[in-house]
């Protein structure tokens, strides 16, 4: 109720970083207004609110080449003066391994995941069959390039063992991808806080 500005002095006072999303096309992927058209404007205001990390999505393009709709939206939040960690999303259709790292610090390189390690459901992968998609993309991540995201840990989420999500937590860091919780931290078992705690593993 005291706006996304006190939202993110909120989630900063408990430690956290503050994400959000927003899509390259003129509506985001769930039917609200996207940021195509608006990038210089969206931008600042995430910077105001003192924003962290950016999904951008992919929805509602327009036909438009996703290079350009992500370049205005990086060069839009290099504007800010702000660093925002900027990760793409356009599930791995262009290949952004190859090229997202000139306007990116992340792009993702498979469809969604779910909550099973062997099982997807719909559009979405599981845990293991997105381990074997992105296999392929480990020679074009790393520090000063940018980094592949094969989507967000599933540890902690019903669906999922504790081994389970220690497997996908070790592969995601083998991979160098981005470790992006995806689990109420409010109701985390000590078995998923260890998990996602391991200094170890991150390192």
């Amino acid at each position: 109720p005291s706006g996304m500005g006190a939202l993110g002095e909120l989630l900063h006072s408990k430690g956290l970083l503050y994400g959000i999303y927003s899509s390259a096309g003129f509506t985001a992927c769930n039917g609200f207004p996207g940021s195509f058209g608006h990038e210089e404007a969206d931008a600042q205001r995430f910077a105001d609110w003192g924003v962290d990390y950016l999904k951008y999505d992919n929805c509602a393009d327009g036909g438009v080449d996703p290079y350009a709709r992500y370049e205005r939206m990086g060069r839009a939040l290099n504007g800010t003066g702000r660093p925002i960690y900027y990760n793409i999303c356009e599930w791995g259709i262009q290949q952004p391994w190859g090229w997202a790292h000139e306007i990116a610090n992340s792009w993702r390189t498979t469809p969604d995941i779910t909550n099973s390690f062997l099982h997807g459901y719909g559009s979405c992968h599981s845990i293991q069959n997105i381990i074997i998609q992105n296999e392929v993309t480990h020679p074009y991540a790393g520090p000063g390039r940018g980094f592949n995201d094969p989507d967000l840990l599933q540890v902690g989420l019903e669906g999922v063992s504790d081994v389970e999500g220690r497997t996908q937590f070790s592969m995601w860091a083998l991979m160098k991808a981005p470790l992006l919780i995806n689990t109420d931290l409010t109701k985390m078992t000590e078995a998923t806080w260890t998990t996602l705690s391991n200094e170890e593993v991150i390192a």
